[in-house]
């Protein structure tokens, strides 16, 4: 993975310096297509307060007139950078760290009048925290002693957290005030820059020299001037891609993606920190490529399957010839490849047209970067190395083929990548968050772009369990949308290769007649006897539920299924149920020969399945056949009406 970034920096370096490389990218738009407009933080030490504009709208070039870097250092370093993507850093840390940077006297004066006249140091806070701004002086009527005493208040919290939610207090004041002020929401927001005195600090000489200095391996600081000697470069190793031995450092501090652990004793080697540079380190120029080809992963390559966040990351195979032009094109291939098989909507559209990925004659593989931005670090949690674009097309034209397969029982909606993520009930972790799950859909994501084989069992009682939860709180057409939606994902699966193909040959033989959809459907799925007879149970079901719904407009007969799941004995109780149900509501004459047929093939059967895959082929007879009965029953009022 690192190299496949450094690989992409070396590109990227070739056609610009590393300053411009390091330029992150800001979107000019919201998501929901809104202008975005640069927030001036306009500082005045003659009159000893502060303005803001907000006239400038975000452009693409508007990243590179303000040198906007993102963050430098780690996610808990102290921040000097005057252009910032939230306005936090400017009320609390920006001024005084950039005060301990080399920087000519002329500016100190300005930004040290700037700290004593426009900020507060509060008793009792330290480090990044010890300085806020004087948001009552500033116009927006608080005084920031006072957001502190009603936080200590609160006995439960420590000083820190006292300072962080300080902080958050303290931004929440400074959005309303903007909002009443200026009519802008906090959304609109994309940049904050620092002025003084009318100068733009962020376009200033001085500036410049020391956002570089500091973004170079083992130059500059966040605390400080530059050291004369770094504790992580007092070893003697080299650089594992190149093989130097010159400016080598193997903390990567100012790498904005976790790749490894160097700050626990335990990953070091023989468990001691000195050790820490045998796992992995890096010259300063290959250090630059990692750098700048992060930024372009993180602009250019990013992008999301279903619920999770992805980078994707072309491998060359050899040297490659591509330039950024050319690479831009490349990503953003990439990106509209995968937005393609999670859309339904793109999956018709294009269904005849392949990717071409490699269009420029340099071979590559694809390396899925799954990850979760924490703070301002990304945590790496699951890498698939080595896909083929080619991949893309196969899982398109499964796609394509599984649409096709279900449109007469699923016309009104489509199956996509991001279905998967529909079969998996709700269950939140300790933290809140549906982690259980999100588990579970990165095990069936990795198989399919892997070709690893999926258990049967896990697509079904998931399936059943959402379902259940579908039920409980009576969406039953959700519950028939998640059931469809299992099968569809079987079938997906099914060609994919990842679950072994059921037999088909001659499936299972019925001797009466059936509704088209119903018998096509079967056909399609291959059922055996067993499932075939319990599928058909279902379709009773759906019967007796139309009719009891015509009658008072409620189903009792669903009361009558166990969704925790059906063993033998159950399956057998309802099967009799279902035939007094009949008898009830006199349709029996109607579905006699269906109801023979069902007891004739689970009469043969050992139905020896597992619980919750009963219940599902008799919720998937029921989901099928439901959908018939209204359209049937549209029809037929179409007609009288007419």
């Amino acid at each position: 993975m690192i190299e496949n970034i450094i690989q992409l920096g070396d590109i990227i370096l070739g056609s610009a310096g590393f300053l411009d490389a390091m330029i992150s990218k800001v979107e000019p738009l919201t998501q929901k297509g809104e202008q975005r407009y640069v927030c001036k933080f306009m500082f005045d030490t003659s009159k000893q307060e502060i303005a803001f504009d907000l006239n400038e709208e975000i452009s693409n070039d508007t990243s590179k007139k303000y040198m906007f870097v993102g963050t430098i250092g780690g996610p808990n370093s102290p921040q000097w950078c005057t252009t910032v993507k939230t306005p936090d850093y400017f009320l609390t840390e920006t001024i005084p760290t950039l005060l301990k940077q080399d920087i000519p006297e002329e500016y100190r004066t300005k930004i040290q009048n700037v700290l004593d006249t426009m900020y507060t140091n509060v008793e009792g806070t330290e480090g990044k925290y010890k300085y806020f701004l004087n948001i009552e002086k500033a116009g927006m009527g608080e005084k920031i002693e006072d957001v502190f005493e009603k936080l200590r208040d609160d006995s439960k919290k420590t000083n820190k957290q006292v300072q962080k939610s300080a902080r958050s207090e303290v931004s929440k004041i400074f959005y309303n005030y903007i909002k009443e002020k200026y009519g802008y929401k906090k959304d609109l927001i994309g940049l904050c820059v620092l002025y003084i005195d009318g100068e733009c600090i962020s376009t200033s000489g001085f500036y410049i020299d020391l956002l570089e200095s500091s973004l170079q391996s083992g130059k500059g600081s966040t605390d400080g001037p530059p050291k004369k000697k770094s504790p992580a470069r007092s070893f003697k190793s080299s650089c594992r891609l190149c093989g130097s031995c010159e400016d080598v450092d193997f903390k990567l501090k100012k790498s904005k993606i976790k790749y490894y652990i160097t700050d626990k004793i335990n990953f070091a080697s023989d468990i001691d920190e000195k050790n820490f540079y045998r796992n992995f380190s890096l010259c300063s120029q290959c250090y630059q490529k990692l750098q700048t080809g992060e930024v372009y992963v993180k602009d250019y390559l990013k992008t999301r399957l279903s619920q999770f966040d992805i980078y994707l990351l072309p491998h060359f195979i050899f040297k490659t010839h591509m330039n950024k032009q050319q690479l831009d094109e490349c990503s953003e291939m990439l990106k509209r490849a995968v937005g393609r098989i999670c859309s339904f909507d793109e999956i018709i559209e294009f269904r005849d047209k392949l990717y071409n990925i490699n269009v420029y004659d340099d071979p590559y593989l694809i390396d899925f970067v799954f990850f979760e931005a924490s703070n301002q670090a990304t945590k790496i949690k699951k890498v698939i190395k080595d896909l083929e674009p080619s991949v893309f097309d196969d899982i398109q034209m499964n796609l394509v083929t599984v649409n096709d397969g279900y449109k007469a029982y699923y016309g009104k909606y489509g199956f996509d990548m991001r279905s998967f993520f529909y079969l998996l009930p709700s269950i939140k972790g300790n933290d809140g968050k549906y982690s259980a799950r999100l588990k579970q859909l990165l095990e069936w994501y990795v198989a399919i772009f892997t070709g690893r084989s999926i258990d049967v069992k896990s697509i079904i009682e998931n399936s059943i369990n959402r379902a259940r939860q579908m039920v409980v709180k009576n969406e039953e057409f959700d519950m028939m949308d998640t059931i469809i939606k299992a099968n569809m994902a079987i079938y997906f699966l099914e060609l994919s290769g990842c679950i072994k193909k059921q037999s088909r040959r001659g499936g299972c033989e019925i001797v009466i007649d059936l509704k088209p959809e119903i018998k096509d459907f079967i056909e399609k799925a291959g059922y055996d006897e067993e499932k075939t007879g319990l599928f058909l149970l279902g379709a009773l079901i759906a019967e007796i539920a139309y009719a009891q719904y015509k009658s008072d407009e409620k189903k009792p007969i669903l009361n009558k299924i166990n969704y925790w799941g059906m063993d033998r004995t159950k399956v057998i109780s309802l099967a009799n149920e279902v035939f007094n149900k009949l008898r009830q509501e006199k349709i029996l004459h109607f579905n006699e020969k269906l109801y023979g047929e069902c007891m004739r093939l689970i009469g043969k059967s050992a139905l020896n399945l597992p619980k919750k895959e009963m219940l599902f082929y008799i919720l998937t007879g029921y989901s099928v056949t439901t959908p018939c009965n209204i359209k049937e029953a549209q029809a037929s009022k179409k007609l009288s009406d007419s």
